[in-house]
Parts: C-alpha cells; structure tokens; sequence
C-alpha cells in the first residue's frame, strides 16, 4: 500500500523524462509564478498607494517580471536551435540534441527495484488451540 502511494505521488514527475513533458512542467511552474507574482505586485501596489512616486516604480518593475514571463512562455513555446560563433568559439544547442542526451542518460540508468508489498495479514477466528 505504500509502494503504491510513493508510485502514484512520483507519477507527475515521470513526465520530465520526456522533452515535451519538461516544456509542460516549465509552463505550468510559469504560469504558477506569474499569478503569484501578479498577486505580489497588486498588494505592493495597494500598500504604497499614497505615495506616487513608490507606486510608479512598483508598477515599473512588475510590468519587467511580465515581460519576464512573456519572454520565458514565448521560449518554451518555440522550437529552439541556437548556434553561436564569438570569439572563435563554437555554441551549438537545439532540442533534438537535448533529447538524444536525455534518452541516453534515461537509457543508462538502472530501472527502479519493485516498490516492496506489504506482508499480508491472516486473521484467526475462533478459539485459541487447547494443549
């Protein structure tokens, strides 16, 4: 029964073997900090709201950690392959190679040894055996 328990609780977080389930991950945690963020920013807001100059460059920085957010979601969003050369130096990342590591990493690990099962329990009614 807790073999099971642990199994279900780890079942979300098998999606981050995958590429595509990392990108979902990175959305869901964004969107999480961008409505946590935005909560913060309207409560800063609201405590500074006499002073105008205060609540200027609150309201300044919270429309940066939208643009932020923006810019991460657009990221995760788009195929990315970058290749750089700067300085004689070669930088190469894409997703497809990305997953062919993570394939070989995932392919390299040992699998997980059976969650254990919990002995069962035999239950004796009646009366005890006379000697």
């Amino acid at each position: 029964m807790i073999g099971a328990f642990f199994h279900w609780l780890g079942s979300p977080f098998r999606a981050l073997f995958d590429i595509e389930g990392r990108r979902a991950w990175a959305v869901m945690l964004m969107a999480g900090c961008a409505i946590t963020m935005t909560g913060y920013a309207g409560v800063a807001l609201w405590l500074v709201r006499t002073h105008p100059n205060y609540a200027f460059y609150l309201g300044a920085g919270a429309l940066m950690l939208v643009a932020i957010v923006i810019t991460g979601f657009a990221s995760l969003i788009t195929k990315r392959d970058i290749d750089l050369h700067a300085l004689g130096l070669q930088l190469k990342i894409s997703d497809q190679q990305a997953q062919e590591i993570a394939n070989k990493v995932i392919a390299s690990t040992p699998p997980a040894p059976p969650a254990p099962t919990a002995p069962s329990v035999i239950v004796q009614t009646g009366s005890p055996p006379t000697a």
